[in-house]
């Protein structure tokens, strides 16, 4: 952890992992010819860093996967303190036949039940996580 005299603290691998396990819902953002699309996905935390979300054949699905990148985003702000995790790298669509059997484990479901059944997953190649405020330690 690296303190900045701004109140900015950069987090490590470990403590952005905990953060994104405190969490259910983030942000996926695909950008196509320089076009930046953002989409509210409820997650779960896969294999280290990996985000797992279902969705529904569509353009999310479709940019997700032609990306060469996505990013993810999720954050909390409260009180005096305030935080945020960006996840980068390609996204897959898990073919494997195990795919829904392990969102259902991890307790992934779509928050209105209607066809989301492609799960996807963002393979965690860079992450990046800061904490904000005068509380933060």
């Amino acid at each position: 952890m690296e303190r900045f005299t701004s109140g900015t603290t950069v987090l490590d691998r470990e403590e952005a992992t905990e953060l994104l396990r405190r969490k259910d819902v983030g942000r996926i953002v695909i950008a196509l010819g320089g076009d930046a699309e953002i989409f509210p996905v409820n997650y779960v935390l896969g294999e280290g860093c990996n985000i797992l979300f279902r969705t529904g054949p569509g353009s999310k699905l479709a940019s997700a996967v032609v990306a060469h990148e996505v990013t993810f985003e999720v954050d909390e702000v409260g009180g005096d303190q305030a935080w945020s995790v960006i996840v980068r790298g390609p996204a897959r669509v898990r073919t494997d036949s195990s795919a829904l059997s392990v969102t259902d484990a991890l307790s992934l479901r779509p928050f209105i039940d209607d066809g989301k059944y492609e799960v996807v997953e963002v393979l965690a190649e860079r992450v990046s996580a800061r904490g904000f405020g005068r509380t933060w330690s």
